[in-house]
């Protein structure tokens, strides 16, 4: 007897005093109360987040996301978005996968993605993806290189690497200074004259290719080939 009551008392205070039927929301604010190695109330989701961040982070692929960062920089992109840009390379619809993997949200639902993009802030506090680097990014992924399939193709085409790699550089390039000039304009609320500004650009460049055109057909002497006494056809002058 005197073993069996031993036993007794040393199950009896791991069993709950209060038997009574509990509600959900009573029952995890007791579960919280129990002490556990992550502290008094921890958030697995979260630390488990933090740890894949972390690995991310600090992986191959993220190292040279954060090696070209700085010159993305200027476009409103982080390291992850970067990251994402890379990869791109090989297919443009492999950015989405990519952001989707980076923030941990589910493939196969836009809207998780969506809503993981909205909720991330930068170093102040600022929401990180606003509209102008919504814009930033859409534009640069529409302008830079297609993929590099396409580049391969370019190179069987013409015979040769070099218009690959041109238009390779090209295209990153002609997309930094497109972005760039979004973005900026925009942060910088100044957005308004620069597409003004834009507009009469492309003006004076057409009036400009016009002018050069007239006086081109009018310096020619030289009739062309394709000019007879019946008239000229086709004539480039013309």
């Amino acid at each position: 007897n005197l073993e069996r009551s031993e036993k007794q008392s040393m199950v009896e205070p791991l069993r709950p005093s209060d038997t009574s039927p509990k509600t959900g929301e009573e029952y995890l604010g007791q579960q919280s109360t129990y002490p556990s190695a992550y502290g008094s109330s921890p958030n697995l989701g979260e630390q488990f987040a933090a740890t894949v961040n972390s690995q991310l982070e600090y992986s191959y692929l993220g190292q040279i996301g954060k090696a070209i960062q700085p010159a993305l920089a200027p476009l409103g992109f982080d390291w992850k978005a970067s990251v994402a840009l890379v990869t791109g390379v090989t297919a443009k619809e492999i950015v989405v996968s990519t952001l989707g993997v980076l923030y941990s949200a589910d493939e196969d639902d836009a809207a998780s993605l969506s809503e993981k993009l909205l909720s991330v802030t930068d170093e102040n506090g600022d929401p990180l993806y606003n509209v102008a680097v919504a814009i930033s990014l859409m534009l640069f992924v529409l302008i830079y290189l297609p993929c590099i399939g396409t580049l391969a193709t370019i190179k069987s085409e013409t015979g040769s690497w070099w218009w690959a790699v041109f238009v390779a550089v090209y295209t990153i390039a002609l997309a930094w200074v497109v972005s760039f000039v979004v973005y900026q304009s925009i942060i910088h609320n100044v957005w308004q004259e620069v597409i003004v500004g834009g507009i009469l650009i492309l003006v004076l460049f057409y009036i400009v290719m016009r002018i050069v055109r007239k006086f081109r057909r009018n310096d020619s002497d030289t009739p062309c080939s394709s000019c007879s006494a019946s008239g000229c056809h086709g004539c480039p002058y013309k």
